[in-house]
């Protein structure tokens, strides 16, 4: 089995209210999904969402009614719909406050670009939120990332992601073959069944001059209720390609959305400038699997 180091966990860069938004995403890549077509947004998690803008009191509206399929800068936002709608702000899975949605805020797009329509927010003086939903529309389920974890708990961990990641089907780069994965980053929680469950980033690389390559895993895996000592694969992305076609995911919320038994998980994933935010939702059996896609959004 590879050896896997722990990454200095970096600070997720802040979107601002201006941050503008690709209609397609980047070539080069190769990407493997183990899982089912995506199918449409659950509409028990409310009509929209946000994520914080270039301060605390602006906030970016994403509306799931569009999927990965659609090109923003055609899009005629109506964000007065929402107008007052209460929302409830998160961050690392607890509720920080509330507020309400004002009128949309003018952003500077530049040209061949397209942004998510930006408004303000009224009755908040927060400043750590990270994406908020409409009052009452979500459960939210405690995570932990590894920095937080102690030493012994944090290598224990990586041991154990480094594990699920090198026998994760799909590997078919085979300059990357026995290189070592290294843990980017990895927020664990716990399924309201009380199931330990970790999501993660791992990443390996051949730093050749001439053509160098990387790979990254996004992967979510559970205690195997059978064998308390291992973790199970649950649900895998792989890509692989040049720095500037990789993406990042952050881990935005894990919850359960009203109404519903089974959690999914919100993530942002950034290239380069863009980014696309994406929805994974837990089947009963145990298995993830993609439920929604946003436009990618950049320049």
């Amino acid at each position: 089995m590879a050896v896997a180091g722990i990454a200095c966990e970096r600070q997720a860069p802040a979107r601002s209210n201006d941050t503008t938004s690709l209609t397609t995403p980047p070539p080069d890549s190769v990407v493997t999904v183990i899982d089912v077509p995506a199918a449409a947004w659950d509409s028990a998690a409310g009509p929209i969402f946000l994520v914080i803008g270039a301060n605390p009191q602006q906030a970016a509206v994403i509306v799931p009614g569009l999927d990965t399929t659609a090109s923003l800068d055609t899009v005629d936002f109506k964000v007065d719909a929402y107008r007052a709608m209460p929302v409830e702000l998160f961050a690392n899975g607890r509720r920080l406050g509330t507020a309400s949605l004002g009128p949309a805020i003018s952003i500077d797009v530049p040209e061949d670009c397209s942004a998510w329509p930006v408004v303000g927010l009224t009755g908040t003086d927060t400043s750590t939120w990270t994406v908020a939903f409409r009052t009452d529309r979500f459960q939210p389920l405690t995570i932990d990332s590894l920095p937080e974890l102690t030493r012994a708990d944090s290598l224990k961990q990586v041991m154990e992601l480094a594990r699920v990641a090198s026998a994760a089907p799909g590997d078919t780069v085979e300059a990357l073959k026995g290189l070592p994965f290294v843990v980017k980053r990895a927020y664990s929680t716990r399924l309201p069944n009380g199931i330990p469950m970790v999501i993660a980033e791992v990443s390996r690389a051949l730093n050749q001059e001439a053509n160098p390559i990387q790979e990254h895993l996004l992967l979510i895996a559970e205690r195997d209720t059978t064998r308390a000592r291992d973790l199970r694969l649950a649900y895998l992305e792989r890509s692989a390609g040049g720095e500037e076609t990789l993406e990042s995911s952050e881990l935005l919320l894990a919850g359960v959305p009203r109404g519903r038994t089974e959690p999914v998980v919100l993530l942002a994933r950034y290239v380069g400038d863009g980014v696309v935010y994406a929805l994974l939702e837990r089947q009963p059996e145990g298995r993830w699997r993609l439920r929604w896609s946003s436009p990618y959004a950049g320049c």
